[in-house]
C-alpha cells in the first residue's frame, strides 16, 4: 500500500504523538509498504529520499511551542497529487490534519483518523480560564465532526474510546494501542559505575531511596500532586528519599516556584531535559517510577519504565488496566491516603516480591508489541478501503 501519515508533530520532537507516528512509519516500512509523512517545519521542504514532506508552520509559544501549518499549500498539494495514495492516516485535528481531510475528499482516498489527544485537558493554554467551558464545547464539536468524516476511527485505548462515545460520537471506534518498540529499554546495558557516578553528582546518599518522575512537564501531568504527596509522605514517616523530576516543558518554572516556597523541601530535584539515549539510565537509577497524570491516552513512559525493570506507582486511570494490576504488576492510588499506603507497601516488600511484580509487569507490556500493532492497523486500513469502495 501507499500510505500518507499526516501529523503536526514528528521526531525529533519528543511527545507521545510524534513517537506514535514514527513507530507507525517504521512498522509500515518494515512490512513493505510505501509510506510518506506530512508534518510541520520551519519552511516547506520535500525530502523524497526520506519520504518526509514538511509544511511551513508558525510556532505557538503559549501552546508549548506547538507548530501550526496552513493546510492550503500549493507545493505540497501538487506533491500529493503525484503520489496516488491508497490510505490517508490523519493523527491531528488542525493544520496538517485539515490538509489530510481535504486531500481525502478531493482525490477520494480512504481516511483513517486516530484520536490521540484529550484536548479538554489542554484548553487552558489558550483560554487561561476565560470562557474555558465554552471552548471545551467547541473542541468537542470539532472532534465529532472529524470522527464523522473519517472512513475509520482509531482510539489508542479504551479510555479514549469511552471519551469519544461520551461526547456522542456515533462511528465505530477501533481500539488499537500504539505498538511500542521497547528493545532499547529491555536490552539496556546497565553500567553500575555510571549509576554510582550519577548518584554522586546528584549528591544522593547511598541509603536514600530514589523515586523518579520522567516526561514532559505540563500542568495536565499533575506533577504538583506528585510533589505534594511525596513531600508529606517523607516528613510524616521520616523516610530517606529523593524525588527526581526529569524532563522539560511549559509548567517547569511554575512547578519550581511551588517547591521553592517550601524552604525545607530539598528532597525534590529538577534535572531538566536529558538526552534521549540517557533516559534508560534515569529509569534504572530510580527504585520506583511515579506518575500522577490523568491526561494520558496510553502512557508510553509507564511502558518504558517497566521495560527498564522499574516498578510503577501511578494515579488510577482506565488506560492503565492492561498494564498495572494493583499490587501484582505495580501500584495504583486514588488519593493521598492511598498514595501513602502504597508507598509503605512498596518499601516493606523484600527483593523476591519486588522481582515478582517486575516479572508480572513485563508480561503485561507484551500486549503492546509491534506485531500485534501492525496486524490491527492493517485490519483497519483494509476496512477503510472497503468502506469507501
Amino acid at each position: 500500500m501507499k500510505i500518507g501519515i499526516f501529523t503536526d508533530t514528528y521526531t525529533p520532537e519528543i511527545n507521545g504523538v510524534a513517537t506514535s507516528c514514527n513507530t507507525l512509519f517504521n512498522t509500515l516500512i518494515k512490512n513493505g509498504h510505501e509510506v510518506y509523512v506530512f508534518t510541520t517545519g520551519k519552511k516547506t521542504e520535500i525530502d523524497e529520499t526520506k519520504h518526509i514532506i514538511k509544511i511551513s508552520g508558525k510556532t505557538i509559544k503559549r501552546l508549548y511551542n506547538y507548530r501550526l501549518a496552513l493546510p492550503f499549500n500549493h507545493k505540497v498539494l501538487k506533491e500529493i497529487s503525484k503520489l496516488n495514495l491508497d490510505i490517508i492516516h490523519v493523527n491531528t485535528e488542525y493544520g496538517v490534519g485539515i490538509l489530510g481531510f481535504l486531500t481525502s475528499k478531493k482525490y477520494r482516498i480512504p481516511l483513517v483518523y486516530t484520536f490521540h489527544t484529550m484536548y479538554e485537558y489542554y484548553t487552558y493554554y489558550i483560554t487561561k480560564g476565560f470562557l474555558d467551558g465554552l471552548f471545551k464545547k467547541l473542541v468537542r464539536r470539532l472532534i465529532i465532526k472529524y470522527v464523522n468524516r473519517a472512513s475509520e476511527v482509531i482510539a489508542p485505548s479504551e479510555n479514549t474510546k469511552n471519551y469519544l462515545q461520551s461526547i456522542k460520537c456515533k462511528k465505530y471506534i477501533n481500539v488499537v494501542p500504539t505498538g511500542i518498540d521497547l528493545t532499547k529499554f529491555l536490552d539496556y546495558k546497565i553500567d553500575d559505575e555510571k549509576l554510582r557516578n550519577l548518584r554522586k553528582t546528584l549528591q544522593i546518599p547511598e541509603d536514600f531511596k530514589i523515586f523518579v518522575s520522567l516526561g514532559r512537564i505540563a500542568k495536565e501531568k499533575n506533577l504538583k500532586e506528585t510533589i505534594h504527596y511525596f513531600d508529606n509522605f517523607i516528613k510524616k514517616h521520616n523516610i530517606k528519599a529523593k524525588l527526581l523530576i526529569v524532563g522539560d516543558g511549559p509548567y517547569l518554572s511554575e512547578l519550581k516556584k511551588e517547591v521553592k516556597k517550601d524552604d525545607e523541601n530539598d528532597n525534590v530535584l529538577f534535572l531538566g531535559r536529558v538526552e534521549h539515549q540517557d533516559v534508560g539510565l534515569y529509569y534504572h537509577l530510580g527504585d520506583l517510577f511515579i506518575n500522577s497524570s490523568l491526561s494520558e491516552t496510553q502512557g508510553l513512559t509507564y511502558l518504558e519504565a517497566i521495560a527498564s525493570n522499574n516498578i510503577v506507582l501511578a494515579r488510577n486511570a482506565p488506560y492503565l488496566k492492561n498494564i498495572i494490576i494493583d499490587g501484582e504488576s505495580g501500584f495504583l492510588y486514588d488519593n493521598e491516603e492511598d498514595f501513602d499506603n502504597k508507598l509503605l507497601m512498596f518499601l516493606s516488600l523484600d527483593k523476591n516480591k519486588l522481582d515478582k511484580i517486575k516479572e508480572n509487569a513485563l508480561k503485561n507490556i507484551n500486549f503492546y508489541n509491534i506485531d500485534n500493532f501492525y496486524k490491527k492497523i492493517m485490519i483497519v486500513y483494509n476496512r477503510a478501503i472497503k468502506d469507501l469502495y
